[in-house]
């Protein structure tokens, strides 16, 4: 509570309560800038595997990059493919919510 995000129409929200939802199924779009925007909030589209948003990945006492860089990385072979290539207006997603660039 008192976090600041994004809005995708400008300027900023502050997260005044939160609630949990459970929903079956999940979907993970691919977009070529990385983010999304739902119900008027600019989110990533990546995961992150680490407790702390801002953390990054460190090897001994040495900050590289955060896992959100390390994702966007990644998915360049994609985005160029979306850029030059394949029509990726139209994704399609296995039952399980995964992508079928990902995984079929």
């Amino acid at each position: 509570i008192g976090d600041k995000l994004l809005r995708s129409s400008g300027g900023v929200a502050e997260v005044t309560g939160i609630a949990t939802v459970t929903r079956v199924g999940a979907y993970a779009p691919f977009t070529e800038s990385g983010t999304i925007a739902v119900s008027d909030v600019v989110a990533s589209t990546y995961i992150s595997l680490q407790e702390k948003s801002r953390a990054l990945l460190m090897v001994g006492s040495v900050k590289l990059v955060s896992m959100q860089w390390i994702a966007h990385a990644f998915l360049a072979p994609y985005r160029i493919l979306c850029r030059f290539g394949a029509n990726c207006s139209k994704e399609s997603y296995t039952e399980d919510g995964i992508s079928t660039w990902v995984y079929g």
